[in-house]
């Protein structure tokens, strides 16, 4: 039986959530990866490019670092993310567990404590992450289906 938040030891297993897990954590590594690239590197750090902030006011250096800042660490995550999917595939549940109560405190507070006044521009994919993330957190506690009884 595998312990929950562990991917099975066999990836081809019969129920294996592993090819499914790395295929996502693959797919979110790029993402983190490409989005941090532009945060961090874009002159206004997407801010008016991407987001359509109003960038005239005196507050704008600090919102245009504050996402450089986001950036750096989307990049961080994606190359933890692809390291993880291809290298060390052990730490798959641990790293979706994560992703699940990061995404989910990032929606409530865009929608409960802290809404911004404007539509964040990645808050699809926020979402879609949080559900896929929760879900295999979840589909980790399961048991494995026990083999059908034969009667003579």
């Amino acid at each position: 039986m595998d312990k929950p938040l562990q991917s099975s030891a066999s990836p081809r297993g019969e129920g294996s959530l592993e090819p499914f897990m790395m295929i996502i954590l693959v797919v979110l590594g790029i993402i983190n990866f490409l989005r941090g690239c532009v945060h961090w590197l874009v002159p206004d750090s997407g801010a008016g490019s991407i987001a359509g902030m109003a960038l005239n006011t005196s507050s704008a250096p600090n919102i245009i670092f504050l996402l450089a800042a986001d950036g750096i660490g989307q990049f961080a995550w994606g190359a933890v993310y692809l390291y993880i999917a291809l290298r060390e595939r052990r730490f798959m549940g641990a790293i979706f567990l994560l992703e699940a109560l990061k995404t989910g405190a990032i929606l409530f507070t865009e929608y409960v404590t802290k809404p911004p006044a404007a539509p964040i521009p990645g808050r699809f994919l926020q979402m879609t992450t949080f559900v896929t993330a929760a879900a295999i957190v979840l589909l980790s506690f399961r048991r494995p289906s026990e083999p059908a009884q034969e009667f003579p």
